[in-house]
């Protein structure tokens, strides 16, 4: 006897801070991707097309679905804000080792 079926999983791929579309408060808005699979004895084998992508906000709960173009823009927008902060982050490091070496010198 051989068991196949199909299975949906979800996956978080990016998460954002913009304002909702429905509730208008600033909050995370999660991308999530939702593939099904062909299962063989419940393991996965392989997917069934591309997936689904959802957006859904952590404040009011509203999810609607976006197209593929626009979750790889959602995602190349998330991995910006993450470089940006870690740079702002580098660049307030570099500022207060700055300050203290100038406020040494001061001293001597």
């Amino acid at each position: 006897m051989i068991l196949f079926g199909s299975r949906t999983t979800q996956k978080l791929v990016a998460a954002l801070i913009f304002v909702c579309t429905v509730c208008q408060h600033e909050a995370a808005q999660r991308l999530v991707r939702r593939r099904t699979w062909f299962t063989l004895f419940f393991v996965p084998i392989f997917p069934f097309g591309h997936g689904s992508y959802t957006i859904s906000c952590a404040y009011c709960g509203n999810t609607y679905g976006v197209s593929r173009e626009n979750a790889d823009r959602f995602v190349a927008d998330a991995e910006a804000a993450h470089v940006n902060a870690e740079a702002d982050r580098i660049l307030s490091d570099e500022d207060a080792r700055i300050r203290g070496e100038q406020q040494q010198s001061d001293r001597d």
